[in-house]
């Protein structure tokens, strides 16, 4: 594993770079399907001043828990291996990965649009803009700081499975509020622990991941109107496209 200093250099001049290019950018051109696009919004309007703090907030947990993860970490996974808990702790690991996403997501899409449900459409097209959103930081993420993973495999900081997970919630509970919204964070949580159990990420990893997601969720959901990003996310009866424009 990288060691802790450069590491968190890393970290910190990712984080910046992605903060000095951040700038509104207004969507154009025409859709690939001749049907709905979607406005991704730009990354400077994920900085509202509640997201800051949800950013300090959680990137000081995951600091904190950082600095002493390397022999907690095993222990915190034979604790959590063979729970009463394991049944969705396995479900949360199926759940965060991108493909379960993507086709819950067309699924939503698919029953709004046979239903007659403009809720169930607007939360599929809210899912695709934060999933495809909340991926390209993640990647961006682990590409610049490339750490190594528990079980000795790359890209580890941060996890993408938790992130994606906590970015569907806040999406989910604004569109239908906490009857669905609880669940979703309740499978997001174990989503996270779900990693760590798999040794596939550390703590201080899925923290950063579900904050992270938490951000992007809930820039979508309440200010998704107002976003925009050089591309388009298009849905139409065959199927769902993306167009990019660099």
């Amino acid at each position: 594993m990288l060691r802790k200093t450069p590491t968190l250099v890393r970290a910190g001049f990712v984080v910046c770079a992605l903060g000095f290019c951040a700038r509104p950018v207004r969507a154009s051109g025409a859709s690939i399907m001749g049907t709905r696009s979607l406005a991704v919004p730009d990354l400077g309007e994920l900085a509202s001043r509640r997201h800051l703090v949800y950013a300090l907030v959680g990137g000081t947990a995951a600091w904190l828990v950082y600095q002493n993860e390397d022999h907690n970490t095993g222990v915190l996974v034979g604790r959590l291996d063979r729970t009463v808990f394991e049944p969705g702790i396995d479900f949360g690991n199926a759940y965060g990965h991108g493909a379960f996403l993507a086709v819950g997501t067309a699924g939503l899409w698919t029953l709004g649009h046979f239903t007659g449900s403009p809720n169930a459409v607007g939360a599929a097209h809210d899912l695709a803009k934060g999933l495809v959103l909340d991926g390209a930081l993640v990647y961006a993420l682990k590409v610049g700081i490339d750490r190594t993973r528990p079980n000795g495999h790359g890209y580890s900081f941060p996890s993408g499975h938790a992130s994606s997970a906590f970015t569907v919630a806040p999406i989910l509970t604004s569109r239908f509020g906490w009857k669905v919204g609880v669940p979703a964070y309740g499978v997001a949580a174990f989503t996270a622990l779900g990693r760590i159990e798999d040794r596939k990420h550390f703590p201080s990893d899925v923290i950063a991941g579900a904050t992270l997601g938490i951000i992007v969720g809930e820039s979508i959901a309440h200010h998704g109107a107002k976003l925009h990003m050089p591309g388009h996310i298009t849905m139409g009866r065959k199927g769902l496209g993306l167009r990019f424009k660099f």
